[in-house]
């Protein structure tokens, strides 16, 4: 094998001598050692004067199966600065997986430009971390499009699933992904005139698992479904071996994005969110979590009432669900002993993780939640991206206080209308911002913060921020407490923060922030909670909090129209023991209503000393 590349000068000066300098071409294998020549010195290439360099590498290089990392280095000298270059992967012996893509159809036709927009988008995430066009199997209505394969049918799918790809995964070993988004009811999936039920689905999978040997069986089959109400296949599709992702439960519909410039929406925000965090290497786990909190965030109904009375006690209308350890139940929350413990060795295909200053257009910050009066109708919003030069455009979505999404009964993904505005660059900032002068209605409004990069056309994670509108006559909540941690405690970094719960003269909803500084004035703020709903907080090592370090708190509890009441401020100090730090907090709700049951005594019983200790490596 032979790896090519070119020096670049920047800027391009052809005075500056580059024939003779040398680079260090590092190999990382996939067990993670670094590959040297035989007398332990690196791989080396020496530059023609146009910076070209050609390495030869033997095949004794490339002698396990797996993903090998190559990067080219270059040290530099006296008129050059040193430069690494991207990393490419080699996959030796191995697959980064097969896929079978799907686009369903309502015979109404409906939002078809939106389906194919998404999918689109995963075919060509699976590219980017290394599928081969080869093993993908793509169905989709328009098949005039690069990479699509043929027009859906249930047999042509079926066929793909029992013998396609049953042969491939037989001859190289590699994970299964079948994607299907579009339309859908209770237990169905539309194909226009043609379904797809789960037990179908069931009985194409069992075939292809009855055609699989013994190292074929132990790579995992992954079904992802983007589709209202598609949390109905999972009981029929549960199984050992299979981890199966739903964008919403079977009682749910999904939500289409935001619109983008082309007055095209995505068709399933939940699926992009997903494919985003995969492509950035994110494992199937982690990226169903950032999907998932996003989608409620995204998904919130807006009425801001304080009581939570469903299953999942919040207010979004969108609940993905996960299961991967074939009890035939979806998981909204992945706990450590339940699903998600398979999902979290699984990363798409075999591309490098992601990295924020890569060539991709993304979202570093956005403005902080703002405050304004009842009479304040203007407001600075602005993001600032990675890289200014890769954005265009940059949105920004506005929902309302008065936009309320209510549950509805429909194959169809809902649509979410909000107000969108682009937001120039300002070059002195270096950020993409605008004063937005429409602020007139009281109460919460959400935006929704997006950039498109201009090389690839692919949409930026969405970032959310917050603006209150007070209204006149308000009053703020009324005066509370801290409880704990006491005033001058001593605490490990990893602790609970408890205070009373407020109460609000106009009955008005409250939720609270929690602010954690280095000084008293709160001037450098270490790390905040906002939009907390119950009167206490964990904050764990993602804080960053130091040992033995002193450190101020407060709380703020916020009304439903801006209006803030600040608690007294405690301070505490930091000190770790030499033990692991275990916290655990109960919540107990009522059956039926999933209201909040207060006053609750909890007993807790040791179990007997020869007990204490079960086969997991957690002991009480």
């Amino acid at each position: 094998m032979s790896a090519t590349g070119k020096l670049r000068r920047f800027p391009d000066d052809p005075d500056i001598e580059l024939a003779g300098e040398t680079l260090i071409l590092n190999i990382t294998a996939p067990d993670g050692q670094i590959i040297a020549q035989a007398d332990g010195s690196p791989y080396t290439a020496e530059l023609e004067q146009l910076g070209n360099y050609l390495i030869e590498l033997p095949s004794q290089v490339f002698n396990l199966k797996g993903t090998y990392t190559l990067q080219a280095s270059y040290a530099g000298s006296a008129i050059l600065l040193n430069a690494d270059s991207d990393s490419k992967t080699v996959l030796v012996g191995n697959s980064a997986g097969y896929a079978i893509i799907v686009q369903g159809k309502l015979t109404s036709g409906e939002g078809m430009a939106a389906y194919d927009k998404t999918l689109n988008r995963v075919y060509k995430r699976l590219i980017g971390r290394g599928f081969r066009p080869e093993d993908i199997r793509y169905f989709n209505y328009d098949d005039t499009q690069a990479g699509v394969d043929a027009v859906p049918n249930q047999a042509a799918i079926k066929a793909a699933i029992e013998t396609w790809v049953s042969a491939k995964i037989n001859a190289v070993p590699a994970p299964l992904y079948i994607i299907m988004v579009d339309h859908g009811s209770r237990d169905k999936f539309y194909l226009g005139e043609e379904t797809i039920t789960p037990t179908e689905l069931d009985d194409w999978l069992n075939n292809l698992e009855s055609q699989l040997n013994d190292i074929a069986q132990q790579e995992p089959r992954n079904i992802i479904i983007g589709a209202c109400y598609s949390g109905s296949f999972i009981a029929a599709l549960s199984k050992v071996g299979r981890t199966i992702i739903t964008s919403a439960t079977k009682w749910e519909v999904s939500y289409k994005g935001i619109k983008e410039n082309d007055g095209i929406r995505s068709g399933e925000f939940f699926i992009e969110e997903l494919f985003q965090q995969l492509l950035r290497g994110a494992s199937l786990k982690a990226a169903f979590e950032y999907a998932t909190q996003r989608t409620e965030m995204f998904t919130r109904n807006g009425r801001l009432s304080a009581n939570k009375a469903n299953p999942f006690l919040d207010d979004a209308m969108q609940h993905p669900l996960l299961d991967d350890n074939g009890d035939s139940v979806g998981s909204n929350v992945l706990s450590t002993d339940s699903d998600g413990q398979q999902a979290a060795a699984v990363f798409l295909g075999a591309g490098l993780d992601f990295q924020t200053n890569a060539s991709a257009a993304d979202i570093m910050k956005v403005n902080p939640t703002i405050y304004l009066s009842d009479s304040e109708t203007r407001a600075l919003l602005f993001l600032i991206a990675n890289d200014s030069n890769l954005v265009d455009p940059a949105i920004v979505a506005i929902r309302p206080p008065s936009k309320i999404l209510r549950a509805q009964d429909s194959t169809e993904q809902i649509d979410i209308d909000l107000d969108r505005r682009f937001l120039p660059y300002n070059a002195t900032e270096g950020s993409f911002e605008i004063h937005s002068n429409g602020f007139v209605e009281s109460g919460r409004y959400e935006l929704f913060y997006t950039v498109r990069d201009t090389k690839t056309g692919d949409i930026s994670p969405v970032q959310r921020a917050v603006v209150y509108k007070n209204q006149p006559n308000n009053s703020a909540p009324n005066p509370f407490a801290l409880r704990l941690p006491a005033n001058e405690a001593e605490k490990p970094t990893v602790l609970e923060f408890g205070w009373e719960s407020a109460s609000d003269p106009d009955n008005d909803p409250i939720t609270y922030t929690l602010l954690i500084a280095e000084d008293e004035a709160f001037n450098t703020i270490v790390h905040q909670q906002e939009e907390l709903t119950a009167s206490l907080a964990i904050v764990d090592d993602n804080a960053g909090l130091t040992d033995a370090t002193s450190y101020y708190w407060k709380v703020n509890a916020v009304d439903s129209f801006g209006a803030v009441t600040s608690s007294d401020s405690y301070t505490f100090t930091t000190n770790n023991p030499s033990g692991i730090v275990t916290q655990v907090n109960l919540q107990v709700n009522d059956e039926l209503s999933y209201g909040s049951v207060p006053d609750v005594e909890l007993t807790i019983t040791p179990l007997p000393q020869s007990s204490r200790c079960g086969p997991r490596p957690v002991c009480f």
